[in-house]
């Protein structure tokens, strides 16, 4: 399988986001560019659900769950020294993050930048009846996708999302990764999303970190 990894977060992330560690796995080929890892190098357009009337409630059980995402969000961004992405020193940087209903989908933007660089995703969120699970599109400003699935939890890390992938060395060698992720809710402004990596058979390292503050309307 050739692979890549896209020019943008996951995350997760959101995660992605930012956002969290799944039951699921979903196939993300890679490449050796800069964070996070993407998954097809033929992404959807947009998820199976299509969007609607944007003023709709959310349907349960995604009010109960996710209605702490909503809104408009200052992002400050923190990726760590991985195998995956190669970078050995931490990179920092900042940006903004949107969430909004649209009938049975949410949608997200997200924005971040680093001193490698500005990356730029969109997100869809929407439940699966038949797998009581989110499933979760993050679609790149270039194009790539990571399919996710997300599950709630009954801990204050109210979700977490996994997702695996191939990842292409500089020698050519393809070699399995995986990344874990969680959500945890501070309080009503303020959201962390934590993500680790895992890469062969090595250990999980931590990989992206996202604090998100909600902006004042």
């Amino acid at each position: 399988m050739s692979s890549r990894i896209p020019k943008f977060l996951a995350v997760s992330i959101l995660c992605g986001c930012f956002l969290f560690s799944q039951r699921a796995y979903a196939q993300a080929p890679s490449e050796e560019k800069a964070p996070p890892p993407a998954a097809q190098t033929t992404a959807p357009a947009q998820p199976s659900t299509p969007p609607a009337d944007k003023n709709n409630a959310l349907p349960a059980p995604m009010d109960k769950d996710l209605s702490f995402l909503l809104g408009k969000w200052e992002t400050k961004i923190k990726i760590f020294p991985n195998p995956l992405l190669g970078n050995t020193d931490e990179l920092k940087g900042g940006g903004t993050a949107e969430y909004q209903i649209f009938g049975e989908t949410i949608e997200g933007s997200l924005a971040n930048e680093t001193s490698n660089g500005k990356y730029e995703f969109k997100e869809f969120i929407w439940y699966d009846q038949a797998g009581k699970a989110y499933n979760i599109i993050s679609i790149s400003s270039e194009g790539y996708a990571i399919n996710k699935t997300m599950m709630p939890t009954k801990s204050s890390e109210k979700f977490v999302i996994q997702y695996a992938g191939v990842h292409k060395t500089k020698d050519g060698k393809e070699v399995n990764f995986t990344v874990q992720a969680k959500y945890k809710i501070i309080s009503d402004t303020e959201v962390k999303y934590f993500s680790e990596v895992k890469l062969g058979k090595a250990d999980f390292v931590p990989f992206i970190q996202i604090k998100m503050q909600r902006v004042s309307k």
